[in-house]
């Protein structure tokens, strides 16, 4: 039953309007944030951040980093198919769980918080992307930079990533001393080349079981399996062949003059087609190398490159991402060619203002507002 408002006068309603004199204008908030609940970092009945013990199968880790003159700090509850973060953008605190489910009860887009930006929360079984929406000089909102928070299968670990529009790779968020996933990214910098073959041959598998098929992949296993079911069924086969064998053939000579007549209609349909595949391409003469190409080779090789390759491109993933982190822990930002960190100096001590803008085009934002107006 819900309670309704209590009447003035009586002991009920001096107890509601003294709640009332205490309320939030004296109570001092407890973070800088966007209030909605949940932002605490810890729902109603789930334990604090940081108080999960850390094992193979969960584990709470905090990342930090700066990007774009941005400051970025997740807060990530690694969990077997079932991964929660809470983020900090320039030191306010944003649940994108918490934003999503305030959205989709008020069937809007999204929802603009307390400090402009507006959270969108693409949930996943190992990776979660939050997209940060930021407003433009017209007043729209616009898809900025985006965090991608990855879980290991288990659980135990992951990495954020801060990702701009325009680019493919991002910048890495440091994650805590002594936590599971720095120590993760210290065995991935250790020891590229085993990280490296157990990514391509996941990443393999993705690629090989829409190509060849299941059938295929698991044929040599599958095999005694369909021997033995032939021959379980084949006296059933034999006596369905057997006793329908009158009936096919009846139907076989009803429908032949049907069948002939539509091959007499068709006829001349493929002797066009024919004339004109000899006119196209007619003229392109038979190449031989002089070699039979066996078909085992055929279907060896497509699986070997497409391994090969992704271990190639995966092992230098692993070391571009372990100077990112490097570049990070010193505080530069991860996506400058050392070149530009080391050319006059200014990798150290910039004003917030020499970061180029999370916006980007904030310029061509000003020209399309003005053009509006």
């Amino acid at each position: 039953m819900i309670r309704g408002p209590a009447r003035p006068g009586t002991m009920e309603g001096m107890q509601d309007e003294g709640m009332h004199d205490e309320g939030t204008e004296d109570r001092e908030p407890d973070i800088e944030g966007t209030n909605l609940e949940g932002t605490d970092g810890a729902t109603e009945g789930d334990e604090e951040f940081g108080t999960h013990r850390t094992t193979g199968f969960g584990a709470d880790v905090r990342y930090e980093g700066r990007r774009d003159g941005h400051e970025y700090v997740a807060e990530v509850r690694h969990r077997p198919l079932d991964t929660e973060a809470v983020i900090l953008i320039d030191g306010v605190r944003h649940d994108p769980k918490a934003e999503k489910a305030l959205a989709r009860a008020d069937s809007a887009e999204d929802v603009t918080t307390a400090d402009g930006l507006a959270l969108k929360l693409d949930d996943g079984f190992f990776r979660s992307t939050i997209t940060v929406r930021r407003p433009t000089a017209s007043g729209t909102m616009k898809d900025r930079e985006k965090l991608v928070v990855r879980t290991t299968t288990l659980g135990g670990a992951g990495e954020v990533d801060v990702v701009r529009a325009d680019e493919l790779v991002g910048a890495p968020l440091v994650p805590a001393e002594g936590s599971p996933s720095a120590a993760r990214e210290a065995r991935k910098a250790d020891h590229p080349v085993r990280f490296g073959l157990i990514a391509a041959g996941a990443q393999a598998a993705r690629f090989l079981v829409p190509l060849l098929g299941l059938g295929a992949l698991f044929s040599g296993l599958l095999d005694p399996v369909k021997r033995w079911i032939g021959r379980l069924v084949e006296p059933v086969v034999t006596w369905v062949d057997e006793a329908t064998r009158g009936i096919r053939t009846w139907i076989g000579e009803v429908t032949r003059p049907v069948r002939e007549l539509v091959d007499a209609l068709l006829e001349p349909i493929r002797r066009f087609l024919g004339w004109l595949w000899n006119l196209l391409f007619g003229w392109i003469p038979d190449i031989h190398l002089g070699i039979d190409v066996p078909d085992w080779i055929v279907d060896y090789l497509v699986p070997v490159l497409v391994v090969v390759v992704v271990f190639v491109v995966t092992i230098g993933t692993i070391r571009d991402r372990r100077e990112r982190l490097e570049k990070a822990r010193r505080g530069e930002d991860p996506t400058r060619p050392e070149s530009e960190d080391a050319g006059d100096g200014r990798a150290e001590g910039r004003d917030e203002d020499d970061y180029p803008d999370a916006d980007g085009d904030r310029e061509r934002d000003v020209r399309d507002g003005e053009v509006r107006r």
